[in-house]
């Protein structure tokens, strides 16, 4: 490989300060990482994540400063070592003679180890691409989580400087789990995770639940949007906006740096408010009913119900979810549909209620549970269509 291939790099910032210069020096030596270690089996085990992972796959418009991953299983003795001594090989045929300083303890599930150059100011010698060329030094910080959250997604992405390298990072709802997580880490507080948490919501990115909650070790059933709002609220009325905008100067462009100016405590309640995007479009739960099947349609009723599906819900021609579960054999649903105030006397399009559907199809038990919840029944009453057949069989066999 020819350094040329840095300095035309380079040449691509358009850089106007020292800081910017540096950034942008680490961010090619970071991707050049990446490539050594896809060239090993290392995107088998493990995925990129955090500020880098968004700066170099997605785009992000600040820098990052070290690259950080998960490993794919629980993986506590995962080993740095083989690893870096391929990134080392791989920066030498940059002309970057890279140190490896390895920090790893066994006993710890956050793994760590370090590239170093001794002095980036000899590099690209003969360029005149380095506006702000000094002696410092150039470290890169690999850190690697080998008992991550469980829920976590994977997608392969592709690198491509400086050259194309397929990788293993988090998906895209995952990535945003991971650090609305890191806001709630006060021992790492970083403005970098606030500024993420604006660019993802500007880009109305997904949100995995799941992860969200394990992250922050709490049932991942109970993590609702309306939850997250709220306990976002509370975090930001404590924070320290001056200290965290310190943390965030370095990383971003000139143009940038005003906007920091917006940053309090009402600035990012607007975007917490903003979230209401991640509200799921309604949910016909008539339809939803009338058209699956299988045991799976429990788990999508009750996830309807608890993202806000309207449990009257009329949409299917008049014919409720109720009656719909009941028609179709499914007694499951049905009875969470009556414990979460399914409307137990209206009449559908052929005028039956719910305890008439349910004797109709031979729900006995639904229809049970119908009568201690207060339906009326009333065997007397003429209905088109009503199986008395059935109405015997319950009378006689069915009460309890």
């Amino acid at each position: 490989m020819d350094i040329k291939i840095i300095e035309d790099k380079l040449k691509k910032y358009n850089l106007r300060t020292k800081q910017e210069e540096k950034n942008a020096l680490k961010e090619i030596a970071q991707t050049i990482a990446l490539c050594g270690l896809a060239r090993t089996d290392f995107f088998k085990h493990a995925c990129f994540i955090g500020g880098s992972c968004l700066r170099v796959i997605y785009g992000l418009s600040r820098f990052s400063e070290d690259l950080d991953f998960w490993t794919l299983q629980p993986s506590p003795k995962f080993n740095w070592q083989p690893y870096l001594q391929a990134v080392q090989e791989e920066f030498k045929a940059f002309a970057f003679d890279m140190i490896i300083e390895d920090r790893e303890d066994a006993d710890v599930k956050i793994k760590r180890a370090f590239l170093k150059k001794e002095s980036i100011g000899k590099v690209l010698i003969l360029s005149h691409s380095r506006a702000f060329a000094d002696n410092e030094k150039l470290s890169i910080k690999f850190e690697i989580d080998t008992s991550p959250p469980s829920g976590a997604k994977f997608e392969s992405k592709n690198i491509d400087f400086p050259y194309i390298s397929p990788i293993t990072v988090l998906d895209r709802p995952s990535l945003f789990a991971s650090k609305i997580a890191a806001l709630f880490d006060l021992k790492k507080e970083k403005g970098r995770h606030w500024y993420d948490f604006t660019w993802y919501i500007f880009n109305k990115w997904p949100l995995n639940y799941d992860l969200l909650g394990n992250c922050l070790s709490k049932d991942p059933k109970e993590m609702t949007l309306a939850k997250l709002q709220r306990d976002l609220v509370d975090l930001i009325d404590s924070r320290n906006w001056e200290e965290l905008k310190k943390d965030v100067r370095a990383f971003i462009s000139q143009e940038e740096q005003e906007t920091l100016n917006l940053w309090n405590k009402v600035f990012f309640l607007g975007y917490v408010e903003s979230l209401e995007y991640l509200k799921p479009e309604s949910i016909s739960l008539a339809t939803l009913i009338a058209e699956g099947k299988g045991k799976q349609l429990l788990e999508q009723v009750k996830d309807a119900l608890r993202d806000g599906a309207e449990v009257n819900d009329d949409s299917r021609n008049g014919h409720r979810p109720l009656q719909l579960a009941l028609r179709s054999g499914q007694k499951e649903v049905a009875r969470m549909l009556i414990e979460n105030g399914a409307d137990i006397e209206y009449r559908d399009r052929s005028g039956q209620t719910p305890l008439q559907s349910a004797i109709n199809h031979g729900q006995f038990e639904v229809a049970n549970l119908l009568i201690k919840k207060g339906a009326k029944f009333n065997p007397n009453v003429q209905n088109l269509g009503f199986d008395y057949q059935k109405l015997y069989q319950f009378q006689h066999f069915g009460r309890s």
